[in-house]
């Protein structure tokens, strides 16, 4: 029996943009979190290397936040709560 072949859905880039906007996921600076605690978590959440994790942490160190990603809204909503679960500050904004 032959498999069943997945038709191919031709998405045309604009209009999927004005559906779903980017947004940008940001790591605020904090006084209680280590570079330790923060590379874990976006290794947690976003599957970072730990090596990238530390990388960002070092941008949020030295200039106060670090985009840490850019997806759809319900994605960058989702990744903001469990960052916040560990008790990090982040918010979204429109990515333009």
């Amino acid at each position: 029996m032959p498999a069943e072949t997945v038709p191919v859905v031709d998405l045309d880039q604009e209009r999927l943009l004005r559906l779903l906007p980017p947004y940008h996921v940001i790591v605020h600076n904090d006084d209680v979190h280590t570079f330790n605690d923060v590379a874990r978590a976006l290794h947690q959440v976003l599957g970072v290397s730990l090596k990238r994790g530390l990388e960002m942490a070092g941008i949020v160190h030295n200039h106060g936040q670090c985009i840490v990603a850019t997806r759809p809204k319900e994605v960058a909503e989702l990744y903001r709560e469990r960052l916040e679960g560990y008790k990090l500050t982040v918010t979204i904004e429109p990515a333009e």
